[in-house]
């Protein structure tokens, strides 16, 4: 589908697993200001152990006029806080396929983050990177809004949002104007958040603007969109999401290949914030 010369593909509705969008639309939610919602979202965000949805990820470069499209799936688990600790986060999006100006090919990649090493798999290339973002002992939020390598709305905490953005409560078409109408189909039984760096994290996020889309009734993520200070667009599109599943057995590895593999490894320690 094209609007404007611009492509999306495979764009679908998030449906949440049954259990879990039973548990959460007995009593229907109304919200009135953005502290609401985002209240509302960080206690729902605890109930998640694990996520699992497709993924779609559109990267709009401004001054290039070019657009990509990666589609995989997406893999989050939280494992209980330990005493006076925080909980830990970890996910991957495991990438296979890519379009570029309308045309499809392979381009398998993998992206885990831990809290302390963010891994890049490329299997065709038979390249492994490790980046380690915090030192031995400290692990950072992988999807905190600013943080993580993508933008996914999954468990924040409405006090570190509201530290760092400005929050409104918008119609959920509100900045999709140009876009084509499956996409205004996809957001029509959502709550949006529009979210504005406040002066003291603009260069630091490097952020104009983040909008956040989630299911009315369950309050899971469904849609997510940045556009950065050169103008350049990213979308997150989560599909077929469920919830407490189980989860794909090593999709988690950060292991390097074994010695002798043939494999460019590639591990780039702690050098500081």
């Amino acid at each position: 589908m094209r609007a404007q010369g611009r492509v999306w593909v495979l764009i679908g509705v998030c449906v949440a697993s049954s259990s879990w969008a039973h548990a959460q639309s007995r009593q229907p939610q109304q919200f009135d200001s953005a502290e609401a919602l985002l209240s509302a979202l960080e206690d729902a965000g605890r109930e998640i152990r694990t996520l699992s949805a497709g993924v779609r990820y559109v990267r709009r470069m401004a001054l290039q006029g070019d657009e990509q499209t990666r589609q995989g799936a997406l893999y989050f688990e939280q494992s209980p806080a330990g005493e006076g600790q925080p909980p830990r986060r970890r996910f991957a999006v495991v990438f296979d396929t890519l379009y570029v100006s309308g045309r499809r090919q392979p381009d398998r990649q993998a992206w885990v983050f831990d809290g302390r090493w963010l891994v890049e798999r490329r299997p065709d290339e038979k390249q492994y990177v490790a980046r380690e973002l915090a030192p031995a002992g400290e692990q950072i939020d992988p999807l905190r809004l600013g943080e993580g390598p993508l933008p996914i709305p999954i468990g924040q905490r409405a006090a570190d949002v509201l530290a760092r953005f400005r929050a409104e409560l918008v119609n959920p078409h509100n900045g999709l104007e140009d876009e084509p109408g499956s996409v205004h189909e996809l957001v029509a039984d959502t709550w949006q958040l529009r979210l504005t760096p406040r002066e003291s994290f603009a260069q630091e996020s490097g952020f104009e603007e983040v909008r956040l889309w989630y299911d009315r009734e369950t309050l899971l993520p469904r849609l997510a969109k940045t556009i950065d200070t050169d103008g350049d667009e990213a979308f997150v599109v989560l599909v077929g999401t469920r919830v407490n599943g189980p989860i794909v057995d090593g999709v988690f590895d950060i292991e390097p290949p074994a010695a002798g593999a043939g494999w460019d490894v590639q591990i780039e320690e702690f050098r500081g914030r």
